[in-house]
């Protein structure tokens, strides 16, 4: 121990952990001779001191069959309580954890890094005892895990309970808090089976997931093709599944453009899923959706839009949809100054007009419609 102390502090080891060569050095001696330290401010870190005080601790309580030694064990009390209720198999020890207290690892707090362990004390033992009661008593406070949902689709998988899976409906989101409604909404969409129930949530890539999940539980590659087709998503979980040979996609009109309003997407991840289903439906109305921000295009995504789908139909009129003079400008002065940085934006904007993008996509149809023409005559 004392030749431990005359280590520089500071000096990290673990890249993880950020534990040091004094806490580790430290740490090897108390755990080898199991005795606890009497001065956490030895080490660099008052986390390693506890959690030598953890281990210790926690051994040492099963052993004697006497829980409230945990209640020496500093920071981590509520972690040995739990490693003694699912020891001694004793669900009884999970209504002594603080109902507050989290587990964190890779040094985060909040998000997936964390889990509530008295929460995850109950879900042991519902998974353990094939018993949703005990996910009953699992309580939300925030956006950490686990959930009641999630606990009961862990019962229902490893049950494999088809009674269970039948008796579970939408209806038990409807005590979630909103931030846990689409974790909520892809767990029973999982146990029920019910790829509809994934349509209901507004996260887009929670949304997408449960898709994927019950594509590839149930091996069923038209799930794939509800995912957002704004990546190559779709054909990744079919791939996941299928390798390539893949099954062919439903009909185009299978997608219905007002998801795009549904899913909580940034507005440049709007205005994709618009252009995605304006190109798709061949439809140029949809094209008056898009807000063109983010265009990355000198001309803009919305005169981008118009004039694609001008040229498939080899409908003129709809060249006469394009923006009007002084938002034509504005969008090539966006996307100028967004892609080219240039100090001539102003001066090459300047030579943009409505009436020159009328005329180059009706130059365009013409062109297109006599390349047609000429093609379809016979050889002599």
């Amino acid at each position: 121990e004392t030749e431990c102390k005359k280590i520089p502090r500071g000096v990290e080891i673990h890249i993880y952990t950020s534990e040091t060569a004094r806490d580790r050095c430290l740490r090897e001696i108390f755990l080898a001779k199991k005795i606890l330290p009497k001065n956490c401010n030895d080490f660099d870190l008052k986390d390693s001191c506890e959690d030598i005080h953890y281990q210790l601790l926690s051994e040492w309580s099963i052993q004697q069959n006497n829980v409230s030694l945990c209640n020496l064990a500093l920071g981590k009390r509520d972690e040995c309580y739990l490693h003694f209720a699912i020891s001694k198999d004793n669900p009884k020890i999970c209504e002594l954890i603080d109902s507050n207290a989290t587990e964190c690892w890779g040094g985060f707090r909040g998000g997936g890094g964390c889990k509530y362990i008295k929460n995850d004390c109950y879900l042991h033992f519902a998974i353990k005892r094939l018993n949703v009661d005990f996910c009953n008593k699992i309580e939300h406070k925030e956006k950490i895990g686990p959930t009641r949902s999630e606990c009961i689709r862990e019962v229902v998988e490893k049950s494999k309970n088809a009674s269970l899976a039948q008796s579970v409906n939408i209806t038990l989101c409807d005590t979630f808090p909103s931030y846990l409604q689409d974790s909520c909404f892809s767990d029973v969409a999982y146990i029920t089976k019910n790829p509809d129930i994934c349509e209901g949530i507004k996260d887009m890539d929670e949304r997408d997931n449960c898709f994927f999940s019950l594509a590839k539980k149930l091996k069923d590659g038209m799930i794939c093709y509800r995912i957002l087709p704004l990546s190559c998503r779709p054909r990744n979980c079919l791939n996941k599944i299928f390798g390539y040979d893949t099954p062919k996609p439903p009909d185009p009109n299978y997608y219905n453009v007002s998801i795009c309003d549904i899913v909580n997407f940034t507005t440049e991840q709007r205005d994709r899923c618009y252009m995605h289903f304006a190109l798709k439906t061949n439809n140029p109305s949809i094209c008056e959706k898009i807000n063109d921000t983010h265009s990355d295009r000198i001309e803009g995504d919305r005169n981008y839009c118009y004039r694609t789908i001008a040229y498939e139909l080899k409908n003129k009129t709809i060249c006469y949809k394009l923006p009007s003079e002084e938002e034509i400008k504005k969008e090539c002065l966006d996307a100028c100054n967004k892609k080219r940085k240039a100090k001539d934006c102003s001066k090459y904007c300047d030579k943009v007009s409505k009436e020159n993008s009328v005329k180059g996509c009706l130059d365009y149809i013409s062109m297109k419609e006599s390349s047609t023409t000429a093609s379809q005559k016979p050889s002599k």
